[in-house]
């Protein structure tokens, strides 16, 4: 698979980024990077999109104490979007047989519907911010809406079936943020590449001190 221009971007961000953090970090505190071993778990649960596509998700993260300001991220975000769950959504039927069976049909719209899930490795770069890279797999699946001239079929004649041959699974790649709001909340920003859009999220935090 060749990675686009904006794929092969996020990458080098993604990997300049955990690479530059641990410097980053002793410079601005003057000690290495991350907890001590030490100190107490620290972990969030919370919300997470990537909009403008897929806007419903959770997310969860966690550093773990030995790893010196290292841990792991991990999301699954959805479209609520479903024209499968529509009254007038035909299974069993595709673009193919309606060409055949219904030849004066037209097509009249097209949604995708969106599912992926992502790991991160994620490195604490100051008390206030973490970076976090990584990546997963998204899945789209592709309806098409048809007009039936004769109102035969359908609300009005509209009706939503499957194109199951051009749905596909895609190589997502991401990167991004959580910045402390407080030392129960974090707010999370970030970049994925499939479907292409802006990461948003709040997450509550548990452990630490």
């Amino acid at each position: 698979m060749n990675a686009s221009p904006g794929t092969r971007a996020v990458t080098r961000l993604a990997l300049l980024a955990l690479l530059l953090a641990p410097a980053a970090a002793a410079a601005q505190i003057g000690a290495p990077a991350g907890p001590p071993a030490g100190d107490p778990v620290l972990f969030g649960i919370g919300y997470a999109a990537n909009a403008p596509d897929l806007m419903v998700g959770g997310a969860v993260w966690g550093l773990v104490p030995g790893l010196r300001g290292w841990g792991l991220y991990a999301d699954a975000k959805l479209d609520p979007g479903d024209p499968s769950a529509d009254d007038f959504f035909v299974a069993g039927l595709s673009p193919g047989q309606i060409d055949v069976q219904y030849p004066d049909d037209e097509e009249f719209a097209q949604e995708d519907r969106w599912r992926s899930f992502n790991v991160a490795v994620v490195r604490v770069v100051t008390p206030e911010l973490m970076l976090y890279g990584g990546g997963g797999y998204a899945t789209r699946d592709v309806y098409r809406q048809y007009l039936d001239p004769s109102r035969s079929r359908g609300n009005f004649g509209f009706y939503w079936v499957e194109d199951a041959d051009a749905s596909t699974t895609e190589l997502n790649l991401m990167v991004g943020a959580l910045l402390r709001v407080s030392s129960r909340l974090r707010l999370q920003f970030g970049g994925e590449t499939a479907p292409r859009g802006f990461t948003v999220g709040a997450s509550l935090v548990f452990g630490g001190r």
